[in-house]
């Protein structure tokens, strides 16, 4: 008896066991592989001179409904119980649990 030869062409792979009888293989394709992660984007971001300065806040009030996260950023002088909006950032909610996140999660 002779020893099986194994090839393949493509998707089939073939095992001729003499020269009467073959078997032939067809590959399934996986369905199960997931594309490709995109790769990461770089962007450049630019300040004006006004907001490269930052602003303080000493609270911060918080609302929020199914499709924005505002973020007012208030100043209140000591002794004054009346307080300035210094600065308001909305958010979508996905970014905001992004922030909170990286607020919560201990630096190492």
């Amino acid at each position: 008896m002779t020893e099986p030869k194994k090839f393949k062409k493509g998707k089939h792979s073939y095992v001729r066991y003499g020269p009467n009888f073959k078997e032939v293989r067809v590959e399934k394709e996986n369905k199960t592989t997931s594309p490709p992660a995109p790769s990461p984007v770089s962007v450049s971001v630019d300040f004006d001179a006004q907001t490269a300065m930052g602003v303080y806040a000493n609270m911060t009030m918080i609302h929020q409904s199914d499709s924005e996260v505002i973020l007012d950023f208030v100043f209140i002088p000591p002794g004054q119980s009346r307080g300035r909006t210094r600065a308001r950032v909305i958010l979508p909610p996905k970014q905001a649990k992004k922030l909170a996140s990286i607020l919560t999660t201990p630096k190492s």
